[in-house]
């Protein structure tokens, strides 16, 4: 959860809402386009956050968020640009009873899919985890390596920054790999794998760096009638009593007991019993 006023907080929950876009828009060549709803196709302004890359509950999962929206180019001034790999550095604002505005950070993203130039431009983007699908086997690594160095190493390899929580998180493993077989696998597949050492997933936060989550034990939510009738619920209590996975070779490993257990994909990291 990110940190607003209890004013914005009141606000977001009103029938009624003004809000605002702020976009600063980079370019390779150092130009920093200030975009404001003026900019943006009414309609077109897309954001979409989530906590895995399915529809069920996953360990290890690199969440890719994404900002998509129709720029505004009735005057021709962005026919030149060059808007392929470009950064968006987003916020919304929202307008409160006493007539100020609070802003929140979307993220940053890279502009992967620029459209055609038209009278408004299609722009499609991603956060920074988009510069993760590059392949694993152009990372410079010596083996044996510890999980925090190879972290690391990717990160610099890929150019982006990691949380020092996350690095401590992995450091605390002390667990140290021997050569990996890169095949074909992303880096975005070996930060995945290192988040299953974790035991959590990996996202680049609204600052657009690396960090390490998990889902709240407990949650405070206050429903009403509409909710209510319109809505499934269960009162089946989940509780998981195993984990089971598999290393490379296909040894399984597991642990608890087999009432309700989650069955976690094969990786590569798993190398030995002591690393499961």
């Amino acid at each position: 959860m990110y940190s607003v006023s209890d004013k914005y907080i009141a606000q977001v929950k009103a029938a009624t809402r003004d809000w605002a876009i702020r976009l600063a828009l980079s370019l390779d060549s150092g130009e920093v386009y200030n975009l404001t709803e003026q900019d943006v196709e009414s309609g077109t302004f897309t954001y979409q956050e989530s906590s895995t890359c399915g529809d069920t509950i996953q360990v290890g999962s690199t969440y890719a968020n994404s900002l998509d929206f129709s720029l505004i180019n009735k005057d021709g001034r962005f026919n030149k640009v060059n808007l392929q790999d470009a950064t968006i550095v987003a916020r919304v604002g929202l307008l409160l009873p006493d007539g100020t505005w609070e802003y929140i950070s979307l993220g940053k993203f890279n502009i992967y899919e620029p459209g055609k130039k038209l009278s408004t431009i299609s722009i499609r983007s991603l956060d920074n985890m988009y510069k993760l699908n590059t392949l694993f086997a152009n990372v410079s690594i010596t083996y044996p390596v510890d999980v925090a160095t190879l972290m690391t190493a990717i990160c610099t390899h890929c150019g982006v920054p990691i949380t020092t929580e996350l690095t401590t998180e992995l450091r605390a493993l002390d667990i140290t790999l021997n050569k990996i077989d890169p095949g074909d696998m992303t880096c975005r597949d070996i930060v995945g794998y290192i988040g299953c050492l974790v035991g959590k997933n990996l996202r680049f936060n609204r600052l657009g760096i690396l960090e390490s989550f998990w889902y709240s034990t407990s949650i405070d939510f206050i429903t009403n009638a509409s909710t209510r009738n319109t809505s499934d619920f269960n009162d089946f209590a989940v509780n998981i009593t195993g984990v089971e996975l598999q290393d490379s070779s296909g040894t399984t490993y597991w642990m608890g007991n087999d009432s309700l257990v989650a069955s976690l994909d094969s990786t590569p990291l798993i190398q030995n019993s002591n690393i499961a």
